[in-house]
């Protein structure tokens, strides 16, 4: 049977690449890099949380795994939940 995901967002401090070449280290300047996730929770570990940006109810796709260190903050858009059987309108 099919199940719908909770659905989420998540803010969190995203690793980046920096400039290549070279620099003087004294002129560093670490900066966060903010970004904003919104998935279906797959899976979560004490140390990782699993996103997938796409659901068939069965399966999920385009999954994405989180540090938990660097969330900021998480909330729930929707919560998990059974589907709603959908009929075809007897086709």
């Amino acid at each position: 049977m099919a199940t719908k995901l909770e659905l989420v967002e998540i803010i969190w401090d995203d690793a980046s690449s920096l400039e290549h070449g070279w620099t003087d280290p004294a002129d560093e300047k670490p900066v966060p890099q903010m970004v904003t996730t919104v998935g279906f929770l797959v899976a979560q570990t004490e140390h990782h949380l699993v996103i997938a940006h796409t659901s068939d109810g069965y399966h999920v796709n385009g999954r994405f795994q989180i540090p938990r260190a660097m969330i900021k903050k998480m909330r729930s858009l929707r919560q998990k939940r059974k589907p709603k059987q959908v009929t075809n309108g007897g086709n």
